[in-house]
């Protein structure tokens, strides 16, 4: 941790099966995709160096940013 904010995207893969939501689907091979990495520095409560990490399906990102975009237009 040297203190910089990163973001980044990298492939993931979910287990086999598993749909990628919390839901399980038995025999389902896991699914691939994209995922945006957000990691944001901070420190614990006794000062130590820490980290906050998002991680976001990046589908599904597109798909909340497309949607927000055409109910503003």
């Amino acid at each position: 941790l040297d203190g910089r904010e990163w973001t980044g995207v990298v492939p993931f893969r979910t287990p086999d099966g598993t749909t990628g939501s919390g839901d399980r689907a038995n025999g389902r091979r896991g699914q691939r995709g994209l995922a945006e990495v957000y990691v944001m520095p901070t420190r614990t409560e006794d000062g130590q160096k820490a980290a906050v990490c998002i991680v976001v399906d990046v589908r599904v990102l597109r798909s909340i940013e497309t949607d927000l975009a055409a109910s503003q237009a």
